[in-house]
């Protein structure tokens, strides 16, 4: 294998830190076949300064503005295609890595021709020996994905090489020739649901989707979102899946999915919401309701005011 065929693409966002972690479990990967790619999605923090200092030998492409996870990604999908990457494998930079995590990816993508796209087993950085994510499948009727695994104990269960729906985006190893064959990520979803929504597109082409227990990635989660309940999260989950079933569904199951979702699932979410008594729901229901007015009129990428 010629060496940097595969490009490691980690996305930051004001976290330097957690960056300079990931980056530092990568360098101690075994052999010499992949090259790491910082895309900064213009942080405030001095990220890259910090970084370039830290780490000379590294590129680090700068976006005037924040992109988002699908944008950030894609600019550098297209640097590593353009510069010759057999594999790209997109990190979280609140991951890190085992030393043999890309040795057993590039070793499946080498025996498994077919597989186009393959995903490691996800541990909690907290909890290192409960399973985050071991691949996943995407419920057809409310476009949501589930994650196989989630919260179990790494006992074994989880140790069998198999096809999957899909993976998760903190750890997503696709070929170049399949990045071609799909295209990139759709960058109206700005954030969440855009990996999923790959996933199901790059299945439509012909390409099979793997699970490698070998591959072990340790991830914190939501270090850059506020958590699970923020509003940021709420906005963007809420709009995501209802275009995430537009894109995907069968006209009559997404039809079917809205009237549920809209007239069931959210007055529930914010019924629920309402008695947490969490600090700032109020702003997480707005959030809510926001982002199914900006799906009807037909706004998607960043939004400026969650």
């Amino acid at each position: 294998m010629k060496r940097e065929s595969c490009f490691i693409i980690i996305l930051n966002w004001n976290g330097w830190s957690d960056t300079a972690e990931c980056v530092e479990s990568c360098l101690c990967l075994q052999g010499d076949a992949f090259r790491i790619v910082i895309v900064d999605n213009s942080s405030t923090d001095g990220s890259c300064e910090i970084l370039q200092l830290r780490f000379p030998g590294i590129t680090i492409i700068r976006n005037s503005e924040n992109l988002g996870f699908a944008g950030g990604n894609n600019v550098g999908i297209r640097y590593a295609l353009e510069n010759g990457a057999e594999y790209i494998w997109l990190l979280n930079n609140d991951t890190t890595v085992a030393p043999d995590a890309l040795s057993h990816l590039l070793s499946a993508a080498a025996e498994m021709k077919q597989g186009g796209i393959f995903g490691g087993k996800i541990l909690f950085s907290d909890t290192p020996g409960i399973i985050n994510s071991a691949g996943g499948r995407i419920n057809r009727i409310t476009g949501q994905p589930s994650l196989t695994g989630y919260g179990e104990r790494d006992d074994g269960r989880f140790d069998e090489t198999r096809e999957v729906e899909t993976v998760s985006g903190c750890s997503f190893f696709i070929r170049s020739e399949t990045v071609r064959n799909t295209g990139l990520m759709d960058e109206r979803f700005f954030l969440y649901f855009e990996e999923t929504d790959w996933c199901v597109r790059a299945r439509k082409t012909g390409c099979i989707i793997f699970y490698i227990p070998g591959s072990k990635v340790w991830h914190k989660g939501a270090a850059s979102t506020g958590g699970e309940g923020s509003p940021l999260v709420k906005y963007y989950m809420t709009r995501n899946n209802i275009l995430f079933m537009k894109k995907n569904a069968p006209a009559p199951l997404y039809i079917l999915f809205l009237a549920n979702y809209l007239l069931n699932l959210i007055p529930r979410e914010i019924a629920r919401i309402i008695f947490t008594k969490r600090e700032g729901r109020l702003h997480s229901i707005k959030a809510m309701l926001l982002a199914i007015f900006d799906y009807f009129r037909g706004k998607f990428g960043r939004c400026e005011t969650v």
